[in-house]
């Protein structure tokens, strides 16, 4: 679980620390950066900032990752876009300081909401999704 391949069929499960999930965020851990590749691309907040105004920041900007480094920067990212894990985890941050996390390295969080904000909207299904009908009649049937 240290963000190698673990292999099929495993999973790496973790407790949120007490006191790091509030309602806007969840705090997944610290992680290596570098300065000329960064993990999250984004600075919203060049420094003496604060995890919640940072959460504020990336939501404001529709990003759903962010991560606090040096002296409170700020930095955002998109999931299903950015790599915050490409450096590689670290133990070398400081995520209790609210001052100085480290250099290089940054304390990455999660921003959820638990309650969802509208009801969800659902879509009937494509018309190019074949039917169960369509299976071909040379396929043998089970039992």
């Amino acid at each position: 679980c240290d963000g190698n391949d673990i292999g099929y069929f495993k999973q790496c499960v973790y407790k949120i620390p007490d006191g790091k999930f509030t309602p806007n965020h969840i705090h997944i851990g610290c992680f290596a950066d570098e300065n000329d590749d960064r993990a999250l691309p984004d600075r919203q907040i060049d420094g003496d900032g604060s995890i919640e105004a940072c959460s504020e920041a990336c939501t404001d900007n529709f990003y759903n990752l962010f991560g606090l480094q040096f002296d409170m920067e700020c930095w955002c990212g998109r999931a299903n876009v950015d790599d915050p894990y490409k450096h590689g985890a670290s133990n070398e941050c400081d995520c209790d300081s609210l001052v100085n996390i480290g250099m290089n390295v940054f304390c990455l969080f999660a921003i959820g909401k638990p309650e969802p904000t509208s009801l969800p909207t659902f879509s009937s299904i494509p018309s190019a999704v074949p039917s169960l009908s369509a299976v071909p009649s040379d396929v043998p049937k089970v039992g």
